[in-house]
């Protein structure tokens, strides 16, 4: 479990947990797989690249006193331990890899959310809910390539 003070902090530790992600998939991309799945996987791949960005320009363009806002957070779930105990293997299948994207975007949804409800500024809390919507937002759209993949 990971404690956090701050709000930038929480947004540090969303930042690591994308390129955690991006790290996980590109070691399944290195592993001889078929076509489809390398073309899912580097999707993904690119996905997170895409949110980490805009989690480095929310903090560059946002006032110092919302990143530096304090709250108290304690997250229920290892993010980190969550996608380090995935085995990496060369035979995944598009079913695997969906289930894998949408397990991990569900358990940031619910990061997010939970977030959202441990401080007392709402332009904070909605900083928070916006994210777990674009999360949201991510996994429908992760979840219509696996499936155009599939075809």
């Amino acid at each position: 479990m990971q404690s956090f003070l701050q709000v930038k902090h929480v947004i540090d530790y969303s930042k690591m947990t994308h390129i955690h992600l991006r790290d996980f998939y590109a070691s399944l991309n290195k592993k001889p797989q078929p076509e489809r799945v390398k073309m899912l996987l580097n999707y993904l791949i690119e996905d997170q690249r895409r949110i980490e960005k805009i989690l480095s320009t929310f903090e560059a363009v946002s006032e110092p006193y919302i990143l530096d806002s304090w709250m108290q957070y304690v997250s229920n779930v290892d993010i980190h331990g969550l996608i380090n105990n995935q085995k990496i293997k060369a035979d995944i299948s598009l079913d695997e890899i969906t289930e894998l994207a949408v397990k991990f975007g569900e358990v940031l949804v619910n990061f997010y959310r939970e977030a959202a409800t441990k401080t007392d500024l709402e332009k904070v809390s909605n900083i928070f809910k916006n994210l777990a919507e674009m999360e949201v937002k991510d996994n429908l759209k992760q979840a219509r390539a696996a499936l155009f993949e599939e075809m």
